[in-house]
């Protein structure tokens, strides 16, 4: 027991260490530019509070992160059977950079609390290949685990770098399956300053000034499906916040609470505007399958009928 101890007492150490690294160099960030004026804001006059705040959710996260991190071998948390009966469309989840499906375990539960049930995480451990050879994998492998359910739209949900590839992927002019909707949680869109510090291919990928981002920027955004990009305006992970915003038009943009960038995947309030929207998706995309009509959507799938 003494050793279980010692083990939750380092990895609470270790977090707090990241979670107060991350927000100190989000500050440096933010306190050096305009952002200044919308922290403060947010912070209404306490800064030190909403950087704590922050760092207490980062600490959380990370840990909670870490904890259930082994439910990657849980083969079912990613690679349920499929259920031609379905009337929504599949839901298709890629994490992000140090993370694998174990991280979609929230989203799992509540996605299959509205009614989805063909949802599948992509395994793939992305950190060790560039982001221009993750794509064929990912849509072979989506051609490959919705074999049984081909007549059937999908709605990408990519957490961090997972939804810059998902943002890449829904741009391909020949995807595996039709693609109803994309959605992006924290992602670094315009890349990541924080990046440069990291392994592996992939994160070279998003690093701020990046060749492939500048590609993606170029390739633009295809009209006749719905992207929202949910952001908080605290993330720790991508340096600048405002990175997390898409420039090309045909994006909607959500401002969820102040939380970290790994809490971003525990936080269901952001999560019901998620499942709203991919609801939205498909149904045909009310709006476009905007933020804003999707809020007005009960969760009930029977809304698609």
């Amino acid at each position: 027991m003494f050793i279980v101890y010692i083990m939750l007492g380092l990895l609470l150490l270790w977090s707090i260490i990241i979670a107060s690294f991350t927000y100190m160099m989000f500050w440096i960030e933010a306190g050096n530019s305009p952002y200044r004026a919308r922290v403060e804001e947010l912070a209404g006059g306490n800064v030190r509070a909403l950087l704590l705040r922050g760092v207490l959710l980062s600490t959380y996260s990370q840990m909670l992160s870490i904890i259930i991190n082994p439910l990657y071998f849980w083969r079912g948390l990613w690679n349920p059977k499929t259920d031609p009966a379905s009337p929504l469309p599949t839901v298709i989840l890629i994490h992000g950079l140090y993370h694998n499906p174990s991280g979609w375990l929230f989203y799992r539960h509540w996605l299959r609390q509205a009614g989805f049930t063909n949802i599948f995480a992509w395994p793939r451990l992305v950190w060790k290949d560039s982001i221009d050879d993750l794509l064929p994998m990912l849509d072979a492998w989506i051609m490959e685990r919705t074999r049984d359910i081909a007549d059937k739209p999908i709605v990408i949900i990519g957490h961090s770098i997972g939804g810059v590839i998902a943002r890449a992927y829904a741009q391909r002019p020949n995807p595996a399956r039709k693609i109803a909707g994309v959605v992006t949680l924290s992602s670094p869109h315009q890349g990541s300053k924080l990046a440069a510090l990291g392994m592996g291919k992939a994160s070279q990928d998003i690093r701020r000034g990046a060749p492939f981002l500048k590609r993606l920027e170029a390739a633009g955004t295809r009209a006749d499906i719905p992207h929202l990009a949910v952001y908080s305006p605290i993330d720790n992970m991508v340096i600048p916040a405002e990175s997390q915003k898409v420039k090309q038009p045909g994006w909607t943009h959500l401002e969820t609470a102040p939380v970290s960038h790994i809490y971003m995947l525990y936080h269901k309030a952001a999560a019901e505007d998620v499942l709203r929207f991919a609801l939205s998706a498909g149904r045909g995309g009310a709006e476009n399958g905007s933020a804003s009509s999707a809020r007005g959507m009960s969760l009930n799938p029977d809304a698609l009928s």
